[in-house]
């Protein structure tokens, strides 16, 4: 087979970034030059720094060591990223498709890519609050500094000039006229287009991230109108892949981050208060690691009562009800021994939670049968019940709830069959409540296994940790068929 250089201008899928200090121009004005100086240098140095360190980690380099020059270039040249002014751009491009072959690996690159670039989107977004700059502005009750983001998927042609090769086309500017308009938004400030959102929405299972169509765009330089999407909330993923948590935020003194809170109470910006939530969330795992388990339940409720203001903030949002859901699930499950507590308050309130969540989770799939994220918790839900009922030793509510959760993890499959958590969760139903039918929770297993592919990792290693508590899933993990599939992976 003849193998093309792959260097060439013919296309390949690229996701790239455009972020702005928004306000640069103002503060020029106002500010007297080593100001200004001192604020876009800061600026710099944090999405450089940023951009280094991520791409560190994808190359499996040290940031520490590294000059900078390995990382900026990839095919020998094409830049991955540059700072300049009060403007930053990176680019990553995918592997080249040679005659049609690879086309799975080339997928799960870009796809690779785009988590990378939104990764790395939101990592800018926390770091840049908590710097200095925006630290001194909230004493003086300002508001922050703001970074806007933009985010384009598309093709690219591969180009050599001055013997240095660089990648150019449409979507590069159809990427920097979206920046243009994100610092409009409402939430985030980090608007994707179309096709970066239609490339995070075909992974399955994927659902750290959530986002909200905006009203159609007319661009400077691109004809007709075009569709983008604004980032409404980052929920914590278990293995940090897409939203990173930055230290400066997580050992932030409290009066730091009570400035922040006094921010979110003024500004009512439901995106601040998403960012003080996964500080907290994150802290309490922290905690919870360290065995420091008071300081991890606080934790937890202070994150659980900021998603409640939220929605009071932003009743509208399906987006915040699930987000509430999530944590409320990490609590009853982290701190399910309140069931078994001798003090009968704690056990009422730990039940009550529990209730009061099922039923605005009713509620919401009433009115939105499409939100998977929904019913998935929902599922979830009931099978905790199932839990307390096992207790209580109700065996006829065991049954009606087990059949409510299995419910819903089947309607999710057939809502959207690639969705890898639902067999997970379905299969777990099974278990918990049939021990005998595990050849049925094996297929279910499987399936969730191959839709997931190499892309959810995590999903196995759930499964472990399952197995590892769970007597019943170490005899599925085990099951020679079940140990052929696992190992390909």
């Amino acid at each position: 087979m003849n193998v093309p250089n792959p260097l060439t201008l013919e296309p390949r899928i690229a996701t790239m970034l455009f972020v702005d200090l928004v306000g640069s121009s103002e503060a020029a004005s106002l500010k007297n030059q080593e100001d200004y100086s001192k604020l876009v240098s800061s600026f710099q140095n944090n999405v450089e720094d940023v951009f280094k360190d991520e791409l560190c980690k994808k190359q499996k380099l040290n940031p520490k060591k590294d000059d900078g020059q390995q990382i900026k270039s990839i095919n020998k040249g094409i830049k991955y990223y540059e700072v300049r002014g009060d403007e930053g751009f990176l680019i990553l491009v995918s592997k080249y498709e040679i005659n049609g072959d690879g086309v799975e690996d080339v997928q799960k690159d870009i796809r690779e890519n785009l988590l990378l670039v939104l990764r790395i989107a939101l990592r800018i977004k926390y770091e840049w609050l908590f710097a200095k700059e925006n630290l001194d502005r909230f004493d003086e009750l300002k508001k922050p500094f703001e970074v806007a983001i933009g985010i384009n998927t598309g093709k690219v042609a591969l180009k050599k000039e001055k013997g240095k090769w660089k990648a150019e086309g449409y979507a590069i500017n159809l990427a920097k006229r979206i920046e243009s308009q994100s610092r409009q938004g409402e939430y985030s400030g980090i608007y994707v287009s179309e096709y970066t959102f239609g490339y995070y929405n075909d992974i399955p299972g994927e659902n750290t991230l959530r986002f909200r169509q905006t009203e159609k765009l007319s661009l400077k330089g691109i004809s007709g109108t075009v569709r983008t999407y604004e980032l409404i909330s980052a929920i914590l993923d278990e293995e940090d892949e897409i939203l990173f948590v930055p230290r400066i935020a997580l050992r932030a003194d409290e009066e730091n981050l009570k400035k922040i809170q006094e921010e979110f109470n003024n500004s009512l910006n439901p995106w601040l208060g998403n960012v003080l939530c996964n500080i907290k969330w994150k802290n309490s795992a922290i905690f919870w690691d360290k065995e420091q388990k008071v300081n991890a339940k606080k934790a937890l409720q202070e994150a659980a009562e900021i998603a409640r203001k939220i929605i009071e903030i932003d009743p509208n949002m399906p987006a915040w009800k699930i987000y509430l859901a999530q944590i409320i699930f990490d609590y009853v499950e982290s701190y399910e021994s309140d069931y078994r507590s001798k003090d009968e308050k704690v056990r009422l309130k730990y039940e009550l939670l529990i209730r009061n969540t099922v039923e605005y989770l009713e509620k919401l799939i009433t009115n939105e049968p499409h939100e998977l994220d929904a019913r998935l918790y929902l599922g979830k839900f009931y099978s905790r019940v199932n839990y307390i009922n096992k207790i209580l030793r109700q065996k006829k509510k065991i049954v009606k709830y087990y059949e409510m959760a299995v419910d819903q993890f089947q309607s999710i499959i057939l809502w959207q069959d690639k969705f890898p958590d639902a067999y997970y969760e379905l299969a777990a139903a099974y278990l918990r409540t049939y021990p005998g039918r595990v050849k049925f929770a094996m297929e279910h297993l499987e399936l969730g296994i191959n839709y997931a592919g190499e892309i959810d990792k995590k999903y196995l290693k759930k499964m472990k940790r399952e197995a590892r508590e769970d007597e019943l899933f170490f005899t599925v993990l085990n099951q020679p068929d079940f140990k052929a599939i696992t190992s390909l992976r």
